[in-house]
């Protein structure tokens, strides 16, 4: 079984080139990646010409038994790679389109003969979400759906163990640094939790726009205890993971799965996020953290105590995360499930 998967520019940060660079190693079927977007500095929008044509070169070239396109449900992503989908299908190479992020704006704009006009030449679709399953099969013409995950790298865990968890109440925020990703909630949630818990650390990981102004941000609101790690990868992000005990990911972006809270279950954290994305249908309220709607830091603080109700209960939230990311998360298991998709739709 021969695959052509499209996918952004594998060095990018974005959940989508790591979900894909992730899964490199684990495919048991011939796969190719075609790096499409932006890339060494330039926007993706000036290499859109060079994408298509070399795209369609690697279909005569290869001759892909199956083509795997990976937008984000957003305007940009949406319309871009409808091209890619119509250059298949002129090309009768059958394609699924795997939806990853998932914007509620551009969700209003779209009906269905908008959909059908440029996804109703794919074969089949993928998901992160039933919410989104279930938007996509009310557009026909109603195409097979399938749910997916992204995925935790397998080998960023060689070694570990819950044995060797920490005691403890330090929090994590991991992924990128910007405003929808709630690294502000975050911030003033830990002013409040430092006020009854000195000695708690809160950990930041990730890059983006908003670093250096949520540094600054930090320093103005004196708010103590804070590391900024900027981008770690490797055996330096599973350091701090180790070390850590609560996640907190308080999100309001468009997301699909975010990876950044399945690494933190599969390193045994408890995680208190927003039932964003693919999170809602299989997160379980108590067993493994907290969900909460609201967007206000006392909110958050609520659920951080509830978390310390129990002496016992940070470590045993962690170990039935790490059991359960074991199990559904690891890129392993996931290349495994897309290959079985991939064949059901091939027939």
């Amino acid at each position: 079984m021969k695959i052509l998967v499209n996918t952004p520019y594998l060095k990018t940060l974005g959940g989508v080139s790591n979900h894909y660079a992730g899964l490199k190693m684990h495919w048991k079927s011939d796969v190719t990646y075609n790096q499409i977007g932006s890339r060494f500095s330039i926007p993706g929008i000036f290499l859109l010409p060079i994408d298509l044509l070399t795209f369609t070169f690697k279909l005569l070239y290869l001759k892909p038994s199956l083509v795997l396109l990976n937008p984000s449900f957003n305007r940009a992503a949406f319309y871009r790679d409808a091209l890619y989908l119509k250059v298949a299908s002129i090309l009768r190479f059958k394609t699924i389109v795997f939806f990853h992020g998932w914007s509620s704006s551009f969700e209003d704009k779209v009906n269905t003969s908008v959909f059908n006009k440029y996804y109703g030449k794919a074969a089949a679709f993928i998901v992160l979400a039933q919410g989104f399953k279930k938007k996509i099969l009310s557009w026909p013409p109603q195409k097979p759906t399938y749910l997916s995950s992204t995925k935790v790298d397998n080998d960023l865990l060689t070694g570990f163990t819950m044995d060797i968890k920490p005691t403890g109440h330090d929090l994590i925020f991991l992924g990128r640094i910007q405003k929808e990703k709630g690294i502000y909630i975050v911030l003033d949630t830990f002013k409040k939790i430092q006020q009854e818990y000195k000695t708690c650390t809160l950990n930041v990981v990730g890059d983006g726009a908003e670093l250096n102004k949520a540094i600054t941000y930090a320093k103005q609101k004196n708010i103590m205890n804070v590391i900024f790690h900027g981008r770690l990868s490797g055996v330096k992000l599973a350091e701090v993971l180790k070390n850590t005990n609560i996640n907190i990911f308080p999100t309001f972006h468009g997301e699909g799965m975010p990876t950044s809270v399945l690494e933190a279950m599969a390193f045994g954290l408890a995680v208190i996020t927003r039932p964003i994305g693919g999170m809602a249908d299989f997160f379980e309220e108590g067993k493994m953290g907290y969900l909460t709607t609201s967007l206000d830091p006392t909110d958050y603080l609520k659920k951080f105590k509830q978390l310390l109700e129990v002496e016992a209960n940070i470590l045993s939230v962690g170990k039935y995360n790490f059991d359960y990311a074991k199990q559904h998360f690891y890129a392993s298991k996931v290349a495994q499930d897309l290959e079985r998709i991939f064949l059901e739709v091939m027939g």
